[in-house]
């Protein structure tokens, strides 16, 4: 089939045993790759008395159609061990293309190995080889040694550090030595898997339906993308540079979400501005990105490179936490990409932790030293104790919500998180969509699926912009940005590339010039919505309640002190009522309605989650 390689790698860990399966066309029709071939596969084989982290789980990796070929994302998805419901994450970098240069458009991973094993996967074939040299090594070391034992330094490699190891319900998959899978816990899935590694080498070509067409159209756009203003600002200086940029329309969070980006003094000491300029850095590209938003720098205590921190990095573990220390967030952020942590769990974690010090919740015994705001070496020796679950990181290698249980003494009204999974760092007191979309979101808290175009996009019906802080329009912008970045992930496009740039108009293109495929804009829209349905069926048949659907209660009750969000609190209940409706999803429930799941072709979904409501 033009533009997939027709086939996924099944991996038994607990049978030592690789075979290949080949993927049907109406399948990929009708969820086109990533996230949302994942759900549809993770709803047939993984029931809802799987406990996350037991061998009966998947995990899965998955590419769309158009990773390998003008991009490069791939996307990881499993049932979470933070919420027990849908878990994915998103990852750039070059291990996506490579997968699919190798000759499989994902690969699904079951069982548990009997011992610690890498998995080799080159030009269509693949085997498992012993990994317990590699064992308690950090992700930077395994690239280099599991290069070195292949000979070839053209292996890519997705990899756990000691955080996935000892199973950190937060802890990622790290690639290219700071791109990551990040959120929702892949990489404790991947530890309880005994799976240490994913080496991928491939020197196949994706099959392209129209090759000269594609690059007259994206030649054609490809320079509007790159000179847009949010494309300009984070191909100079990162994500980063969106750090300071917040500032004006109080969008950064502080303090543990208690004060405005505004009242934080180290606003230009941790901006990417700053760190170009005091480090010498490069740029860094994901495969065929035209942008280039990943900077790297060298480490002067180490000489080694990585990846400057991102600006959920410098948020979590830099104003949220009080610490204006840009050296401890570098080494914090450093500590994170080798142990295999997400940065905006780990930091939400610590966050919440000094909160409770400040409070008298906890006192320096309970952690085993003080935790006051701003002290900047309790946040980088907390992250170590939270890789290797030592002391008081044991506790917070759990997440916030089931540490806060644990702790007690009102600790749960301190931890930010939604479906279990630590808030990502904008704050929806300065944006009500971001509200409705971390409620909603399958994930929880994460900012991917809670996406709110902030630019008019007519094509995919949303012909002005909404006003930030109006509950009106809110529900409807919400749920077609939802299903916008369905369908984008799913295909393996970037989101800043080709929807936070403003310039979304060549994405039926694209995806008809590779796959042959004439797609409107109704039918990519009703791809997203189906996608976006699917994974919402899943929460519900795993018991995710729709009284989930919520934010802490700082963001529903307790309004910023100061800045441009001053005196202002969600909404929730007002947007959500309409959200239900313009979904379609039943009231009492939450399911998406029978109805609906058959306007979406989803028969077998619908006749599996009724059936289930009936029992």
């Amino acid at each position: 089939m033009d533009g997939y390689m027709g086939r996924i790698l099944r991996v038994d860990l607990s049978e030592g045993k690789t075979w290949a399966q080949v993927i049907d066309e109406s399948s990929l029709k009708r969820f086109i790759g990533g996230q949302g071939l994942g759900a549809y596969m993770l709803y047939k084989e993984v029931g809802p008395t799987v406990d996350p982290l037991s061998p009966e789980n998947r995990l899965m990796f998955l590419t769309g159609p158009l990773t390998g070929v003008i991009d490069s994302r791939s996307e990881a998805v499993f049932k979470s061990p933070l919420s027990g419901g849908f878990g994915y994450s998103n990852c750039g970098g070059t291990f996506g293309s490579e997968l699919r240069f190798a000759g499989f458009d994902a690969i699904v991973l079951q069982g548990r190995a009997k011992k610690p094993t890498f998995l080799y996967v080159e030009d269509g074939s693949a085997s498992l080889k012993e990994a317990q040299h590699l064992w308690g090594h950090d992700t930077y070391d395994v690239e280099i040694l599991v290069r070195k034992e292949l000979d070839d330094l053209k292996i890519k490699v997705a990899s756990i550090g000691i955080a996935g190891e000892n199973l950190v319900r937060f802890s990622s998959i790290m690639t290219d030595k700071g791109r990551a899978f990040a959120r929702a816990g892949c990489g404790a899935v991947m530890g309880s898997k005994l799976l240490k590694a994913v080496a991928v080498r491939g020197r196949l070509q994706v099959p392209i339906h129209d090759k000269n067409g594609l690059i007259s159209l994206w030649r054609e756009n490809v320079g509007a993308i790159v000179k847009s203003p949010f494309c300009a600002t984070i191909s100079k200086f990162g994500t980063a540079g969106l750090f300071a940029a917040r500032v004006p329309v109080g969008y950064g969070i502080v303090r543990n979400w208690s004060l405005d980006i505004s009242e934080f003094s180290g606003v230009e000491r941790l901006s990417g501005e700053n760190i170009i300029s005091s480090y010498p850095t490069s740029k860094y590209y994901c495969y065929k990105c035209p942008v280039g938003c990943g900077h790297l720098m060298k480490r002067p205590e180490s000489g080694d490179e990585t990846h400057i921190p991102e600006y959920e990095t410098l948020a979590a573990l830099g104003s949220q936490c009080c610490n204006d220390d840009l050296e401890s967030v570098l080494k914090a952020n450093d500590l994170c990409n080798r142990h295999g942590l997400d940065t905006i769990s780990t930091g939400t974690a610590i966050a919440f932790a000094m909160e409770c010090f400040e409070k008298g919740i906890l006192s320096a015994e309970d952690v085993g030293f003080e935790i006051n705001w701003g002290n900047s070496e309790a946040v980088v020796e907390l992250v170590e104790r939270i890789a290797k679950r030592e002391g008081f990181g044991d506790v917070l290698a759990e997440g916030v919500r089931r540490a806060a249980a644990r702790i007690g003494r009102n600790a749960t009204e301190l931890a930010m998180e939604v479906k279990g999974l630590e808030v990502a760092m904008h704050d929806p007191r300065s944006m009500f969509g971001w509200g409705l979309g971390y409620a909603t979101a399958a994930c929880g808290g994460r900012h991917n699926e809670s996406f709110v175009l902030s630019t008019p996009m007519p094509e995919i019906g949303l012909p002005k912009r909404i006003e930030r802080n109006s509950v009106e329009g809110q529900a409807d912008a919400v749920l077609r940005s939802q299903n916008l970045i369905s369908f984008v992930g799913s295909a393996g496009l970037c989101y800043f590339v080709h929807v936070t740039s403003g310039h979304i108009c060549q994405i039926p293109g694209l995806v008809s010039c590779v796959t042959g495929w004439t797609m409107s804009w109704d039918q990519i829209m009703e791809t997203g919505e189906r996608i976006f349905n699917l994974k919402r069926a899943f929460n519900m048949r795993h018991n995710i309640s729709p009284k989930e659907d919520t934010l802490p209660e700082r963001l529903m009750n307790e309004p910023l002190p100061a800045g441009a969000s001053k005196g202002i609190v969600v909404p929730l209940k007002r947007m959500l009522d309409e959200y239900y409706e313009l979904r379609g999803w039943d009231a009492a429930t939450g399911r998406p309605s029978r109805k609906k799941l058959l306007e979406l072709g989803l028969e077998e979904i619908a006749e599996s989650l009724w059936s289930d409501r009936m029992k």
